[in-house]
């Protein structure tokens, strides 16, 4: 739950955060005011709640997209899933507005470096038809926010 409240990867929670959270998932917005003390010892001095390492979560967190990840076709392992979809999801609030040609470079040049070259990346704000060609398991699309991404890779 924590890395669901952490938007940004930060590993801190701020109180910001922890609000936009509880409205997200439209709970109690009392819950911010009662949870703040409750955790008063792990309160950072000028940020939020700290949290174990992203590798100790890792390992134990379950296999769940991320919170507004919505698949449309999925033709690879979950765990590659998940490491695109939080790429996509970090790169996207780092920019503020994100900038299309920006974003495909920057993600390609993530998967490129994570899984290999001759990766493709298409972000799309409208409808679309495809008809591709990818190494198996190698494909994923999926809508985050009101763009789709449309990702896969192929032979060299």
């Amino acid at each position: 739950m924590f890395y669901a409240v952490d938007t940004d990867g930060s590993e801190v929670i701020t109180m910001n955060e922890l609000r936009e959270y509880v409205e997200r998932n439209e709970l109690d917005s009392t819950m911010v005011s009662d949870y703040h003390p409750c955790f008063r010892s792990l309160l950072e001095p000028s940020f939020g709640f700290r949290r174990k390492s992203r590798e100790e979560y890792t390992r134990s967190k379950p296999n769940i997209l991320p919170l507004g990840i919505k698949v449309i076709a999925a033709q690879m392992p979950i765990d590659q899933q998940i490491l695109i979809a939080e790429e996509t999801k970090q790169l996207v609030k780092s920019m503020g507005q994100p900038n299309s040609q920006q974003l495909t470079r920057q993600l390609k040049d993530a998967l490129d470096e994570t899984y290999g070259k001759t990766w493709h990346v298409i972000i799309v704000d409208g409808s679309y038809w495809i008809t591709f060609s990818h190494v198996p398991d190698c494909s994923f699309h999926f809508q985050y926010e009101d763009r789709c991404y449309l990702i896969w890779k192929t032979n060299e």
